[in-house]
C-alpha cells in the first residue's frame, strides 16, 4: 500500500492534473527543523568539515545472489556549498577517484586526469547525488529554494513517518530534473528512507533505507552529529546494495592535494610508480593500474556497463 500510494507514478499523475494532494498535518518546516535537531542541529552540521571512513559494500541480484563485494576508503571535505570526495580501493594498483559536487554540477578526476566520458560521468554523478543527500539530509530540505510538500504520515518498514515530497532544488544543476521523497520518523525525527527518480522517468525509482544511526561528538564544545552507519539501496530492477561504514574520523588533518592533484605529482600513485606523461584516454588508465580496477565501486561499474549495453543496442 505504501509503495502504491507514494509511487512516483501517482505523484506524477496528480501533477499532470494541475496539483499535488496535500494532506492536513503539521507544518512541514517544523518537521524539517526537528529532523535537523535530531541530526545534531545546524551547529553540528557546521562542525563536520572533513570525514574519513571505510565502507564495505555488498551488491545482490534481485534473487539475492551476491554479485559484487568491495572495500573502500573515503575522504570527504566540505568547502562552501561544494563537497569533495576521494575514493580509494584497497587494491594497491587502483588510483583514487576524485570528484566534486557543487551548485554548477559535477567534475571527476581519475589518475590525475579529468574524466570526459559521458557514461562514466553519468555513473558517478548518480553516486555523488546519493552521497550528497545521505550526508546533507535533512539540511537540504531547509534551503529556501527547495520546493517541498507535506504528504502525510505513513509507515515505512513498520515505522510511522512524515512524508515530504521535494519537486525542485533550483540553482543546482545536478538536481534540476530530479524529484524525491524523504521519510522522517514521527518518534525521533530521523530520516528513515529516501526515494528519488528523474522527473522524465518516474517509473525508475530508487529507494534507500537508513539504519544504525550513531552519535558523533567532539567531546569538548558539545558539538554532535548523527549519521547512519548502514544503508540499503534498492534499484528499479530490484538489485540491492548494502553499505556499512566503520572507522569514521571527524575533521582529521587533510591536505587539499588529496582532492586536487598538482602538476608533477600523480595523486594516489605509489612512490615506485612512474608518472605517465602521456594523456590517458577517458576509458583507460595507465598500464600499472589495471583496467579492471578503474571503477572503485561495483555499483558505479554496473551503471557504466548498462550504459554501454544501451549504446550497443542503438
Amino acid at each position: 500500500l505504501f509503495a502504491y500510494l507514494l509511487s512516483p507514478q501517482i505523484v506524477a499523475a496528480e501533477r499532470l492534473r494541475g496539483s499535488v494532494i496535500v494532506p492536513q498535518g503539521p507544518d512541514v518546516r517544523r518537521v524539517i527543523l526537528r529532523a535537523i535537531k535530531a541530526r545534531g542541529g545546524r551547529d553540528g552540521w557546521k562542525w563536520i568539515r572533513r570525514l574519513k571512513y571505510r565502507q564495505r559494500i555488498n551488491v545482490l541480484s534481485p534473487t539475492g545472489k551476491l554479485l559484487h563485494r568491495a572495500h573502500e576508503l573515503k575522504h570527504f571535505w566540505k568547502q562552501g556549498t561544494s563537497q569533495f570526495t576521494r575514493a580509494e580501493n584497497y587494491e594497491p594498483s587502483a588510483p583514487p577517484f576524485i570528484r566534486c559536487l557543487g551548485p554548477r554540477g559535477l567534475w571527476l578526476r581519475r589518475a590525475g586526469h579529468t574524466v570526459r566520458d559521458n557514461l562514466i560521468e553519468g555513473a558517478y554523478l548518480r553516486e555523488a547525488f546519493r552521497d550528497f543527500l545521505i550526508l546533507s539530509l535533512p539540511h537540504v530540505l531547509r534551503w529556501k529554494a527547495c520546493d517541498r510538500v507535506y504528504q502525510g504520515i505513513r509507515p515505512v518498514r513498520g515505522v510511522p513517518c512524515y512524508q515530504i515530497l521535494v519537486t525542485k532544488l533550483p540553482g543546482w544543476r545536478t538536481f534540476e530534473d530530479h524529484e524525491f521523497f524523504v521519510s522522517i520518523s514521527v518518534d525521533d525525527h530521523r530520516v528513515v528512507a529516501l526515494s528519488h527518480w528523474r522527473e522524465t522517468t518516474p517509473h525508475e525509482k530508487t529507494d534507500i533505507f537508513f539504519e544504525r544511526y550513531k552519535l558523533l561528538a567532539d567531546g569538548s564544545r558539545g558539538h554532535t552529529y548523527c549519521l547512519p552507519y548502514k544503508w540499503t539501496e534498492i534499484e528499479p530492477d530490484g538489485t540491492t546494495t548494502h553499505t556499512v561504514l566503520d572507522a569514521i574520523e571527524i575533521n582529521p588533518k587533510m591536505n587539499i592535494e588529496l582532492f586536487l592533484p598538482v602538476p608533477g605529482k600523480e595523486a594516489g600513485f605509489h612512490a615506485d610508480m612512474a608518472r605517465n606523461a602521456e594523456h590517458v584516454p577517458a576509458d583507460r588508465i595507465p598500464e600499472k593500474a589495471p583496467r579492471k580496477t578503474f571503477f572503485v565501486r561495483p555499483p558505479s561499474w554496473r551503471y557504466y556497463l548498462e550504459g554501454k549495453r544501451q549504446q550497443s543496442l542503438k
